[in-house]
C-alpha cells in the first residue's frame, strides 16, 4: 500500500521567478516596430539571457520585484530592462539585457550611484545589488532621507 505524498511546497521565490518567466514569455512574441516607431523587437539570444538571468537571480531579488508585468519591460532597442522600485516609485536599481550582458545602476543610500557594464555572468553582478534584494524584502532601510 502507498503512503500519501506529504503536502509538497515549491521552492521560496517560485512563485515570483514564474511570473517574471510570464512576463518574459509575453516579451519574447514582440517584433520589430512594437511601438509603432520603429523599434526593434528583443533578438533570441536576448531573451535567453533574460531567462538566465530570471533563473539565477536569489530569491530575495524576485521577491523585490513588485510588479513584473511593469517591472520587465522592453526597450525601442531591442534589448529589456528589469527594475526594482521603491515603494515611493521610484528605481532603486536596473539590469538592461543586450547582446553583451548585462548593464545596469543602483542608487546607494549615500546618494551616490553604482554603474555596471558588459557582465556576462549572473554571479558576477555587483554585491550591492545583493544588499539591495534583501533591503527591499525588509532587512532594513537601504534609502534614509536626510
Amino acid at each position: 500500500m502507498l503512503s500519501p505524498q506529504p503536502n509538497y511546497t515549491p521552492p521560496a521565490g517560485s512563485d515570483h521567478r514564474q511570473r517574471l518567466l510570464n512576463r518574459l514569455s509575453q516579451l519574447a512574441k514582440l517584433g520589430d516596430d512594437w511601438d509603432g516607431e520603429g523599434s526593434c523587437g528583443p533578438s533570441g539570444i536576448i531573451i535567453e539571457k533574460a531567462r538566465e538571468l530570471v533563473d539565477e537571480l536569489p530569491v530575495a531579488a524576485l521577491i523585490a520585484v513588485q510588479m513584473p508585468e511593469r517591472d520587465l519591460y522592453a526597450t525601442a532597442y531591442g534589448t529589456l530592462v528589469l527594475d526594482w522600485t521603491l515603494f515611493d516609485g521610484r528605481v532603486a536599481a536596473a539590469i538592461e539585457i543586450s547582446n553583451s550582458g548585462y548593464s545596469g545602476f543602483l542608487f546607494r543610500p549615500d546618494q551616490s550611484s553604482l554603474t555596471f557594464d558588459r557582465i556576462v555572468e549572473v554571479s558576477k553582478l555587483p554585491v550591492e545589488l545583493h544588499r539591495l534584494w534583501n533591503e527591499l524584502n525588509g532587512a532594513k532601510s537601504y534609502f534614509v532621507e536626510v
